[in-house]
This record gives C-alpha cells, structure tokens and sequence, in this order.
C-alpha cells in the first residue's frame, strides 16, 4: 500500500485542543440560531476569545452547524380563489414557456400565452432568449389586440436565459 504505518495509526491531537471552543460555539449557536460562523466568530472575539475566522469556520463545518433563519409560517385561509375558474373569454390568460432544442443544438423557447376559457392559442412568441422586456412587448400587443384579461395566469417555474 505503500502508507507509513504512524499514517495508519496518527491520531489528532488538535480535538482535545479545540473542545472547550466548540462548545463555547455550540451554546452561542443554541442561543442565537440564526447565526452563522461569522457572527459566533465576532460573538467570541467581542468575548475575549482569541481565535481565527478560518479556524472558526472550519470547526464550524467539521460539527456540522448551521444557522436555523428560517421559520415555516403557516397560510392563512381566507377563502379567496388563487385559481379562478374562467366564465367568459377573455377572463383568464394562462402563460407559460416551452424549451426546445434546434437540429444544431442550440436552445429555442416559446412564449405560450392561452385564453383559457375558449382554449384559443392567443400567441406563440418564438425567440432564443427572453427578457423581462420582450414577455412585456409580447403582452401588450396581446393587450391591444384582444383587450386586458381580469387574471392572468403563470406557473412560476424555471425562467429562461
């Protein structure tokens, strides 16, 4: 295996050493628990600890701790429909983008944009890229063509280049 036989058997010393910081940083980190490595650091030096942001963050990583910032909240019902159903043309227009790829390689997406109560494709705007300012152009020449929809539709899915 060609390994030195004090490899196989070396064991850390520096454990032993770095125990009483880990858990001065384990009861900050359970005091403030949106606190990352940065800010138990800065707690610590303000505290007289002198100690290293690297040697900070690499405990950090090796205990496994993580700053616990986000809270679930729950949804408040209010009864009000997310998803209208539509009852007349023109209430709802449902967009979205398809991604396709050209016999040479390269990306194409499509802007789909689709009345929902009569199922009539309004427009298919075919381009390579599309920025916020092109899905605008697109929309307000819909706009002028058909007239504004109450509700207007998107999955919110993954934005094209």
């Amino acid at each position: 295996m060609h390994v030195s036989r004090s490899m196989c058997t070396y064991k850390h010393r520096m454990t032993a050493k770095d125990a009483a910081l880990v858990q001065r940083m384990r009861a900050v980190s359970r005091e403030h628990p949106a606190w990352g490595h940065r800010l138990v650091h800065g707690w610590l030096v303000a505290h007289g600890e002198e100690v290293s942001l690297y040697r900070v963050r690499r405990l950090w990583k090796q205990q496994g701790l993580a700053a616990q910032w986000r809270k679930r909240r729950r949804k408040h019902r209010t009864g009000a429909r997310l998803n209208p159903e539509p009852t007349a043309p023109n209430m709802v227009w449902c967009m979205d983008f398809a991604e396709d790829r050209l016999q040479s390689g390269r990306k194409v997406f499509a802007l789909l944009v689709k009345d929902e109560a009569t199922a009539f494709g309004l427009e298919i705007a075919v381009a390579r890229s599309f920025k916020g300012t092109d899905v605008e152009r697109v929309l307000d020449t819909l706009v002028d063509r058909y007239g504004a929809p109450q509700y207007a539709r998107s999955d919110n899915g993954g934005q094209p280049p």
